[in-house]
């Protein structure tokens, strides 16, 4: 027995029809809803931590460099950052005629 208002029927394999009642699925919902406002707000907080100190961060980056994989961090932290130069930038090449002239 089909409702008035319906008018066609899409036949589905059983596997994808939902057989759940409207009071359900509205829970679903409303649950799926106040578990991304929970989410949302468990984001917000944030556990206060302590800056390292020197000798830590320099600790840090000395035990990243000793892995032999290049880590991104050490790009751009002294003296590690030499081995991120591209080979043209640090080969020594003459200066530009331009340079040469004197005026």
């Amino acid at each position: 027995m089909l409702p008035q208002t319906t008018q066609k029927i899409e036949y589905r394999p059983v596997s994808d029809i939902d057989f759940s009642s409207a009071k359900s699925k509205k829970k679903k919902f409303d649950l799926a809803l106040n578990s991304d406002r929970l989410e949302a707000q468990r984001r917000v907080r944030v556990k206060p931590c302590q800056e390292p100190t020197g000798e830590e961060f320099s600790s840090f980056l000395r035990d990243r460099n000793n892995t032999g994989t290049q880590c991104a961090i050490l790009s751009v932290a002294e003296p590690y950052g030499i081995k991120f130069v591209p080979l043209p930038v640090k080969s020594c090449l003459p200066k530009p005629l331009t340079e040469l002239r004197e005026e």
